[in-house]
């Protein structure tokens, strides 16, 4: 079965490249979620969405970022600075060694949760998820640490299926998981910028079932000249709010799953760029 599904999608057959995790995922919570409250609840949304899918082609690639919903990353950037942006990684990416001191399965980061007065722990200091929340913060952007399938279903997908909370999403990724996320954004109608790790992330069905569980031993990264672009499309963002006069932000504020800008925050900001 596995090999008759793997060549569907390396043939993309009815122009889909899902058929393996579409297929395997029915035996856990996110599959079955998104079978029942997704394809049979909204059918009409999800033949448009199957339909866009077809049209994005969302495949990974190595150095170019993929696009869903809309032409092209200069387009939906001009729009995420008008608000709206969820800039989302990986539970992955949390350090190692020294080990988070958050804990990793988790949504929370302490640099966003911190009490100003006290000192950065080791592993904060060069983790790349500050320095994404430094720029996030500057670009107006909610800040999100995904784990499990279903809680991003829950944090993502289902309120953009819903209630559109999100104008659109900048999000770092597995390459593997880069067809199934862009045919959900598709069918939700969540538009998005997506980047591909190059280090430490799930090549495989299985690797990306075990870190479903929280089971990943490894640290992901994106290579150094996707990080790079990465960062300076929250740079452009935040320019283009200063230059239409968009008031700034301050801090975080931790709410569920979720950091979000707030005017009022204590000053975490300064004193984390000054580390």
């Amino acid at each position: 079965m596995r090999n008759f599904l793997n060549r569907l999608d390396e043939t993309r057959f009815l122009g889909l490249d899902v058929w393996e995790f579409s297929w395997r995922s029915l035996a856990r919570r996110y599959g079955r979620w998104f079978l029942a409250s997704v394809v049979l609840r909204h059918p009409c949304r999800t033949l448009r969405g199957l339909r866009r899918y077809r049209r994005a082609k969302c495949r990974p690639r190595e150095e170019e970022p993929t696009v869903v919903g809309s032409p092209s990353v200069e387009s939906l950037r001009d729009q995420l600075a008008e608000g709206g942006l969820v800039v989302a990684t990986g539970f992955c990416q949390k350090p190692l060694d020294p080990p988070c001191p958050a804990g990793r399965f988790n949504h929370r980061c302490v640099v966003w949760s911190l009490n100003p007065r006290r000192e950065l722990p080791p592993a904060c200091r060069g983790c790349p998820i500050r320095e994404l929340g430094l720029k996030t913060l500057a670009a107006g952007g909610a800040l999100h640490i995904m784990t499990s399938a279903a809680d991003i279903a829950d944090d993502l997908f289902m309120p953009s299926l819903r209630h559109p909370r999100w104008r659109g999403a900048v999000l770092a990724i597995c390459p593997y998981s880069i067809p199934p996320f862009g045919l959900a954004m598709s069918i939700c109608g969540l538009h998005g910028i997506l980047f591909s790790y190059d280090r430490g992330d799930c090549r495989d069905y299985l690797a990306w079932a075990r870190a479903d569980e929280g089971d990943k031993p490894e640290q992901t990264f994106l290579a150094p000249s996707v990080h790079r672009r990465l960062l300076r499309l929250l740079e452009e963002i935040a320019e283009i709010r200063s230059a239409r006069k968009l008031p700034a932000y301050s801090g975080f504020h931790e709410e569920k799953d979720f950091y979000l800008p707030v005017w009022d925050a204590p000053g975490i900001v300064p004193r984390a760029q000054a580390d």
